[in-house]
């Protein structure tokens, strides 16, 4: 855990109102879907007033920053996307994990690659 995603909300906006579509509970905001997937609340945004002026670069920059750091540390994850100003102090991570099977990896495993017997 992270100091942007365990701060409590800035004062002025209620910290208990959940921001449409995301998650409670956990570190930063819910747990992990079946997918791998977790939605990561963060708060106190570094580049908050520039990316309010211009977030269409600001936030792909700082989407960029979390994909790199991922990469350096070889985590088994990717960073999907950055919804900014999900609320006016709040921005929304979306986080899936790598190293899960997916459909097509059960489809295609070991079994389905035997012929007929």
């Amino acid at each position: 855990m992270g100091f942007v995603t365990e701060a409590e909300a800035p004062a002025g906006e209620p910290a208990d109102e959940p921001a449409a579509g995301v998650p409670e509970g956990g570190a930063g905001g819910g747990a992990e879907d079946a997918e791998g997937i977790r939605r990561l609340r963060l708060h106190h945004c570094p580049f908050r007033e520039v990316a309010q002026r211009r977030p269409d670069i600001i936030c792909a920059v700082h989407l960029g920053l979390m994909r790199g750091t991922v990469d350096t540390l070889r985590a088994p994850l990717t960073a999907e996307s950055l919804e900014p100003f999900v609320t006016p102090h709040l921005c929304v991570a979306t986080l899936r994990r790598t190293d899960l099977p997916t459909d097509r990896d059960v489809c295609d495993g070991p079994s389905a690659q035997q012929g007929p017997v």
